[in-house]
């Protein structure tokens, strides 16, 4: 129970840190934490577990969203769904390549969903969404998943220094 309530806390800090990144520097204001939580998820958890805590992210994602609600709860899941099964079907080890490609993929899945479920809402007027340019757009995107992929390098070799437990967890990167 006690693990279950630091995973809440821990969940609700990222997506306050999450928001209070919004008016920083726009290439920091970029990153996003909770794609790089849910590939740690990935990792960790099992799939009935990943996608428990991946509806729990985006409920409390949705306390900070502008979005309709339960735009951004769907979108984190079905986000999980796909890590899960690229990490499942095609990255099946845990070394930092597998952890820097699902950071990669669940960046730009992510946007991709995000972008079209707001066009829709946009075609079907039934919210005051702001579109972007394609230009800005994609220039976005591409610096998003720039900085998230060093973030999670970053995560990646902090979490292997700092927690013996999880050096079980990742394969070795000498190859041993």
């Amino acid at each position: 129970m006690l693990r279950h309530i630091a995973f809440f806390l821990i969940i609700l800090l990222l997506n306050i840190i999450q928001i209070s990144f919004i008016n920083l520097t726009d290439s920091v204001a970029r990153l996003n934490i909770l794609i790089l939580f849910l590939v740690f998820l990935v990792f960790y958890f099992e799939e009935i577990p990943l996608l428990w805590w991946s509806l729990i992210t985006g409920a409390v994602g949705e306390l900070f969203s502008p979005y309709p609600f339960g735009m951004i709860t769907v979108i984190i899941i079905v986000t999980a769904i796909a890590l899960m099964f690229l990490f499942n079907n095609f990255l099946t080890n845990r070394s930092l390549y597998t952890f820097l490609l699902l950071s990669i993929a669940g960046t730009v899945i992510y946007n991709l969903l995000l972008l079209i479920v707001s066009y829709l809402f946009y075609l079907f007027n039934t919210s005051n969404l702001h579109l972007l340019d394609g230009r800005e757009l994609w220039i976005g995107l591409l610096w998003q998943t720039i900085i998230n992929g060093f973030a999670a390098l970053i995560i990646f070799f902090a979490t292997r220094l700092i927690t013996n437990k999880f050096q079980k967890l990742f394969l070795d990167l000498k190859g041993k």
